[in-house]
């Protein structure tokens, strides 16, 4: 989490238009999920780490982590379609048969799982465009200039407010409970790590609720005033490249490329 807020506001496209950047990210999102191929997706993942990696120089590593987040699940997902269960032989692919029916695999549900997986692998690369190079307060403004409720902003700052403030205070007692040789054998670490879940927990819920009353004494009324950086780069580059990539999908779309 560290790492992904200094990459926001560290990056060479922190400076640009929220609006630029999201408006790319959503052009090739869209294609991806319109196209449905191995080929442009790989293309969407390509650009998308061109520009992420290779403009906003954001750290290889920190790409990878973010770009595989789902990866665990998205293997259980795609095992789940790639393994087919029949109560016939399968005319095709290889299986076995197992109580009566027949598990195995085929050649189209191999392709149908290569496809979810190119397909989910550039839609989250698409997204860390926005997650990696785009600081909160510039998403604050676009979110005020795109009339979402006053309220849901609110919400969102609060949120990534109090996931600091949980994570600060988490550090601090698993530094504790290591001080005091809390995670000296299994059993031990699993006590402690039970008591440090309900002190976190009674911590957080009291700090909250000092938030609570320290807005009602200032009379807050639904609408948290928030410092907005106006001065911010035009990238017409980000929208150019966009539509490159999409038009690299269309073309290979037209020659039939799977």
């Amino acid at each position: 989490m560290y790492q992904i807020d200094q990459s926001t506001n560290t990056n060479r496209l922190a400076t640009t238009r929220a609006e630029h950047k999201v408006v790319a990210a959503l052009i090739m999102l869209v294609a991806c999920l319109a196209f449905d191929r191995i080929s442009t997706s790989m293309v969407a993942l390509i650009v998308v780490g061109g520009l992420v990696m290779g403009v906003a120089r954001v750290k290889v590593r920190l790409w990878v982590r973010i770009t595989s987040t789902e990866l665990f699940f998205l293997l259980l997902s795609v095992g789940s379609v790639v393994i087919v269960i029949s109560p016939a032989a399968l005319p095709q692919g290889v299986g076995m048969g197992f109580g009566g029916n027949w598990i195995g695999m085929t050649p189209q549900s191999t392709q149908t799982a290569a496809r979810l997986l190119a397909r989910t692998l550039a839609a989250v690369s698409c997204l860390s465009l926005i997650a990696l190079t785009t600081p909160l307060h510039d998403l604050v403004r676009l979110s005020r200039r795109l009339h979402l409720p006053a309220l849901l902003i609110d919400l969102t700052l609060l949120t990534y407010r109090f996931l600091w403030v949980t994570t600060v205070m988490l550090e601090q007692m698993q530094a504790a409970q290591a001080a005091r040789l809390g995670n000296a054998t299994w059993r031990t670490a699993l006590r402690s790590a039970g008591i440090t879940a309900a002190r976190l927990f009674i911590r957080s819920y009291q700090r909250l609720g000092r938030l609570s009353d320290a807005w009602a004494a200032r009379n807050f009324e639904g609408d948290m005033p928030r410092l907005e950086q106006s001065s911010r780069e035009h990238a017409p580059m980000l929208l150019l490249v966009s539509l490159f990539a999409v038009l690299a999908m269309t073309f290979l779309r037209w020659l039939g490329v799977p």
